[in-house]
């Protein structure tokens, strides 16, 4: 499954930047999260429980970013075990760019690419609901997200 979607954030790039590497933040953004916490330089563990087509489903893994470059880019490599549910395994490629019609920091835009590979129980609920349920989940993402960087 891929998807490819731009977020965009009212705030400066530094700022978004910032944010996207500060565990309290993404805690506080990712739905369902209940610890973001980094197990050494460029790597974090997590864990998020949701509910998904009606089941309360607990996520936890592991998250590696890779080829930084502050302010712009990065890579980030995960593994998610989906407890009694199956595993899921993902890369994203996370890119942060000004609008071509504003100036520069006063909004930023987030381009993320992501691959997912689901396997087991969950992945019978088929590509179109995950795909829907994900972009979701995204979206509430950055609805949380804006405010703490702009805060």
């Amino acid at each position: 499954m891929n998807i490819n979607q731009v977020f965009p954030v009212k705030a400066s790039r530094d700022r978004v930047w910032a944010g996207l590497m500060d565990p309290e933040i993404l805690r506080q953004s990712i739905p369902g999260c209940q610890s973001v916490e980094w197990d050494g330089e460029d790597t974090f563990d997590i864990v998020v429980v949701l509910r998904v087509a009606g089941q309360k489903i607990r996520f936890s893994g592991s998250v590696s970013l890779e080829d930084l470059v502050p302010d712009t880019s990065f890579e980030a490599e995960g593994s998610v075990k989906i407890a009694g549910f199956g595993f899921s395994a993902a890369n994203a490629s996370i890119s942060l760019r000004d609008p071509e019609n504003a100036g520069s920091g006063q909004a930023t835009l987030v381009d993320a690419n992501v691959s997912v590979n689901i396997s087991g129980k969950i992945a019978f609920l088929g590509e179109r609901i995950i795909t829907r349920h994900a972009l979701r989940l995204a979206d509430e993402f950055f609805r949380r997200f804006g405010p703490l960087v702009t805060a």
